[in-house]
């Protein structure tokens, strides 16, 4: 005994100092530097995890732990070879963001009914979670110029998620594929992408000449729906003649609103003017208008189409104003810009009148124009208006002609 106790004690020892491996590292054996049967490491031991209900959101984990940016497949079946170690876990259900494998939901360590058939493998992505690079991108469920924005990222075509997707990202896109900016949509506009999703959050300034030099979260990081798929509009030119209306008033004042790329959107107010707004009179037939600002009359909903709008006063459509680019602003809808028009004076002409249902000097007052005889509207009527009919009939004016009239 006293021999053979501090030879145990001796070995145990060694086994201790000669591991690096902390409780809960992983490994990939059976494979390469990326891909592998995946083993873990407990209680100074490595043992294998079984592939019941292996996915790859539990890959996912296991590349990222490694130091990779996200997994493209997971393996069952011994793929890498079989497991003829112990088994450490079984049934693993991460949810894809967990920072090691051994934070995920499993059996209670070393609880399995795995045979060394049922090994589970992963392959991951070869490139840094991190880097920043130029990558392709193409639009998917539209057409040429709008969809669903796809990039490409170590070997594969994946989606964006929408968290942080604003028109500066948009643009970079668009300019990447050729446009000269564009606006972006979230909630999968353009349909649901498959595969990855490879960048959230991005932070663009709409000058880079990739998407993939923007900053963002890391490529193929978490774990999101694509349900919430990016997407954008591009276009070519700032100038573009758009369709206006009135909201919130009348046919000559209200809240000023834009058609454009399908969809009606309001004007900011900043630098809004009377020029401006005599092109937008002028577009609705009235000869000049008024600008004013604040959402004077209601706020609008949906797009902010344009900011910074300046007028020369003399275009024939509010799109040829110079202004930030469409989509690109920020205001708010209390912020919305509206216009007075100015009515037009109706033109005056010398018209025959007449007297119906009365007598030579009493009676409905008539006026022949434009080939027919009608009648005046008695809104506003009063002596001063009977006094110029009963003179272009060559009466005096009087309280008895006053009174019949």
């Amino acid at each position: 005994m006293k021999f053979h106790i501090p030879t145990v004690a001796w070995i145990f020892l060694s086994i201790i100092k000669t591991s690096n491996a902390n409780h809960g590292t992983v490994r990939l054996v059976g494979g390469g530097s990326y891909y592998g049967r995946v083993e873990i490491y407990w209680r100074y031991q490595w043992g294998g995890v079984c592939d019941d209900y292996w996915d790859r959101q539990d890959a996912h984990v296991v590349c990222r732990q490694l130091g990779y940016s996200g997994a493209s497949r997971a393996y069952g079946s011994a793929r890498y070879g079989s497991n003829y170690r112990r088994y450490w876990l079984d049934n693993v259900h991460c949810r894809g963001y967990e920072s090691t494998l051994a934070s995920c939901a499993h059996n209670s360590w070393g609880s399995h009914n795995c045979a060394p058939s049922e090994a589970a493998s992963v392959v991951c992505y070869t490139l840094s979670v991190y880097t920043r690079r130029f990558v392709a991108v193409r639009l998917r469920g539209g057409q040429r110029h709008y969809g669903r924005v796809e990039v490409y990222w170590s070997g594969t075509w994946g989606t964006i998620y929408h968290r942080n997707w604003n028109n500066y990202a948009a643009t970079t896109v668009c300019r990447q594929l050729g446009y000269q900016a564009g606006y972006g949509y979230g909630y999968a506009r353009y349909g649901r992408g498959s595969g990855p999703v490879w960048m959230s959050s991005c932070r663009c300034s709409g000058r880079e000449r990739s998407i993939g030099y923007c900053g963002h979260y890391g490529w193929g990081r978490g774990s999101w729906s694509h349900a919430y798929d990016a997407s954008v509009y591009c276009y070519n030119s700032l100038r573009y003649p758009v369709s206006i209306r009135l909201r919130g008033g009348s046919t000559y004042y209200g809240r000023v609103e834009v058609y454009y790329g399908g969809t009606w959107g309001t004007i900011c107010d900043d630098l809004w003017n009377s020029n401006d707004a005599r092109v937008v009179c002028r577009m609705l037939n009235f000869p000049s208008g008024g600008a004013y600002g604040y959402a004077r009359y209601g706020r609008g909903t949906g797009q902010i189409w344009m900011d910074n709008v300046m007028c020369s006063g003399s275009e024939s459509n509010l799109g040829y104003c110079t202004h930030n680019g469409w989509g690109r602003h920020n205001c708010g809808h209390y912020e919305d810009a509206s216009v007075i028009c100015s009515i037009p004076t109706p033109p005056r002409y010398t018209v025959q009148t007449r007297l119906s249902s009365g007598n030579l000097y009493y009676g409905r007052v008539e006026v022949y124009y434009s080939g027919r005889w009608g009648t005046i509207c008695d809104n506003g009527w009063d002596s001063n208006d009977a006094r110029v009919v009963c003179r272009s009939m060559g009466y005096s004016y009087g309280t008895g002609t006053q009174k019949f009239l």
